[in-house]
């Protein structure tokens, strides 16, 4: 009866409960280790015995824990938490255990090393080549103390990254200003008064309405954003900065010392196995190979890219202070995105809040659906009650293929924000990989899409920013890769055996479709007049995309550089402290004036709690490879015959070629040609 112990193809995430994770992690493990003792017991040097009764023994123990996770991520409680952490260190436990398998490592290393490895196709050479890897960074060659002290790092590192995202969480969902006045919310568009009225009510205030308050501020991004870009109180908006740059440092909720106890670790554990720093170890399964190639990227990009992004602040400080910002007051980071609307307005004459009211969820779902029939033949269908689902806001969907009638994939969409309850951010991620099983049957992929929206409110639709639209565009691409995969072995279908530095790809090509004419048109019918984006603001969304672009790539190149030394270089002599290493990022990529007490990194999930760690680079790396994909259809200019041909092969080679293969292959596939990394320059000024 419980729902977590015997998954089927569709989780029955509707009656999944905290209470029913320790019964059946426990019944599972205990299965899982009596099945590993079996087969370590006549260990054989073939593709069955290393790859298919391996990934069998543990295969409903990961897709327990899975469900576990994503239920943590959406719909996060104290009693999730609790029953998550109480299960943690086991499944840490059992994982190294599992890992660290003697028999299972010998009977792969004598499969490599025999004649039959060269008997096998490139694909499956590559699974088990990329099986030894992982399996030697286990710890697996360790003895003793070293084997006993690299499995307790294992498990310490586990639970200060949990321990670091809950209270990014908690931070985030700590902080409001409650608004009474009138005067300092003058100027708001209607859309976001609604939604922090409504925060109110939800939050106590029966009574909030947009028009008469009172008004509730937060961190969630689906307010904050927006709000620093309306608010004209300076004071308010360095009220809210300060409490996002500062989230999760001080008091019951500091991140501080969990992020010196992660580095720490990191680096001790890593070294245990032979690398000088995590940095190493982390690029080595990438695309880059080593640090210094992703050093090499900052390199080449640094001397074109500063000086653009450093004209760009100078001109829109320039403009605050001729459009009435205090001539004896310091631009500081809290007025940027204030003023660069303001700026937006005035030079592009474009709003963000004005192109809200074109972008209704669902006319732009409805859009991006066409958009995937119209470059590869795969359609989508609403499937809605098919599979259980975890809250009524969420969708289900299948995948048709061309000329086909049957399911080929399926997709869950969690569209709207759920502060307190719901991961910021967005993201997707796989469920089922497509595969062929023992019985020759075919399994189909399934995939999740998560965003944070605003929530339709008072019977009004969803209207979306032009971020959120590319956004979901960008996470849609995640999506259609593991859904549109042709491989059959899971350990390459979809995402999976991608290069982490080359998953973006997908993704952030899908992004630049969203600012295409024909694109925007399909996307667009204003909440009022039904009327799709007219020309004129058409050609204002493209001056829009590359507004201040030099600006935003030089925040990924911040953020990333900072993470590369903070996972090379960190302590050295030359960056004995964080901060150095801070400073230093700053000094080379300055997206902002710092603020005294300034904690970015504390909230930095992506690298302390999520895949990223010495991998941040990967988005400008991946935006690289994109961007020149994107290309490939620019040439093509109106020609859709030309493009709808492009696009399938596009769909057999970036999409359907998966982790089969190197990825500078399967680019070569498409492009028939290495990248130019001065694909992404182009667009700048």
């Amino acid at each position: 009866m419980n729902p977590l112990y015997d998954i089927p193809e569709f989780p029955e995430y509707d009656k999944v409960k905290p209470e029913h994770v320790k019964p059946a992690i426990d019944k599972l493990i205990k299965e899982a280790e009596e099945a590993m003792a079996k087969a370590e017991a006549a260990p054989e040097p073939t593709w069955e015995f290393v790859i298919t009764t391996r990934n069998e023994i543990c295969r409903k123990l990961t897709r327990s824990f899975g469900v576990i996770s994503h239920m943590m991520s959406v719909c996060n409680s104290d009693e999730w938490r609790d029953a998550y952490e109480a299960v943690l260190p086991d499944i840490i436990s059992f994982s190294t255990q599992f890992s660290q398998s003697e028999p299972f490592y010998k009977a792969l290393q004598e499969l490599v090393n025999s004649k039959e490895f060269a008997t096998l196709d490139s694909v499956k050479q590559r699974i088990l080549t990329k099986n030894l890897e992982d399996i030697e960074n286990s710890g697996i060659g360790l003895q003793g103390d070293k084997r006993e002290c690299f499995n307790t790092l294992t498990q310490e590192l586990s639970k200060l990254t949990n321990d670091f995202s809950n209270n990014v969480l908690d931070a985030t969902k700590a902080f409001s200003i409650t608004i009474t006045e009138k005067t300092k919310i003058e100027g708001m568009p209607e859309t976001l008064l609604t939604a922090m009225a409504a925060s109110a009510k939800a939050n106590g205030s029966d009574t909030a309405t947009a028009d008469a308050g009172p008004w509730r501020v937060s961190l969630d991004p689906a307010i904050y954003g927006p709000f620093m870009q309306y608010c004209a109180n300076r004071e308010l908006r360095e009220r809210l900065y300060v409490a996002s740059i500062t989230r999760a440092s001080s008091g019951d909720i500091d991140n501080q010392g969990i992020i010196e106890q992660i580095l720490a670790k990191r680096t001790e554990k890593v070294k245990l196995l032979g690398y000088n720093n995590y940095a190493e170890k982390s690029t080595k399964a990438k695309m880059a190979g080593t640090p210094d190639k992703v050093f090499d990227m900052y390199d080449r990009l640094e001397p074109k890219l500063i000086p653009i992004a450093a004209k760009e602040e100078k001109e829109l400080e320039a403009f605050a202070r001729e459009n009435g910002f205090p001539a004896d007051a310091e631009f500081m980071p809290w007025d940027s995105s204030y003023w660069s609307r303001v700026m937006l307005e005035k030079t592009v004459g474009i709003s963000p809040e004005e192109l809200r009211p074109y972008f209704q969820f669902e006319k732009v779902l409805t859009g991006l659906f066409a958009l995937l029939t119209r470059l590869t033949g795969y359609r989508v269908e609403l499937a809605n009650g098919m599979a259980p689902v975890w809250h009524p806001d969420v969708r289900f969907f299948k995948l048709i293929a061309p000329e086909s009638d049957s399911p080929c994939g399926w997709l869950y969409l969690d569209p709207y924000s759920r502060p307190g309850e719901k991961n910021n951010g967005a993201w997707m991620n796989d469920l089922n990989s497509r595969q062929m099983d023992s019985n020759g049957k075919l399994k189909l992929p399934a995939a999740f899409i998560v965003c944070n929206q605003m929530k339709p409110v008072d019977g009004k639709p969803s209207c979306m920013t032009y971020g959120e639209v590319t956004t979901l565009f960008h996470e849609f691409g995640h999506a259609i890769q593991h859904l549109l995969t042709q491989q059959e072995l899971e350990e390459v279908s979809g995402i999976n055996g991608v290069e982490w530095d080359a998953i973006e790809l997908a993704s952030q090509f899908m992004e630049n479709w969203a600012s295409r004419r024909e694109v925007l048109k399909s996307i667009s019918a204003h909440i009022e007049t039904g009327e799709a984006l007219p020309d004129e603001m058409i050609e204002k969304i493209k001056c829009y995309d590359h507004y201040r672009a030099a600006s935003g790539m030089l925040r990924q190149l911040n953020f990333g550089y900072m993470d590369m030394l903070l996972h090379s270089q960190y302590p050295s002599e030359k960056y004995p402290t964080i901060a150095s290493i801070e400073e230093e990022a700053w000094r080379r990529f300055p997206r902002a004036k710092r603020i005294p007490n300034e904690h970015f990194l504390c909230t930095f999930s992506h690298i302390f709690a999520g895949g990223y760690a010495a991998g941040y680079y990967s988005y400008m790396w991946a935006d690289i490879l994109a961007a020149d994909a994107y290309l490939a259809f620019e040439e093509l200019g109106e020609d859709e015959a030309a493009i709808r041909k492009l696009g399938r092969h596009y769909t057999a080679t970036i999409l359907g070629l998966g982790g089969a293969y190197h990825p500078m292959e399967v680019f070569k596939s498409f492009r028939g040609r290495e990248p130019n990394p001065d694909s992404i320059l182009i667009n700048l000024d």
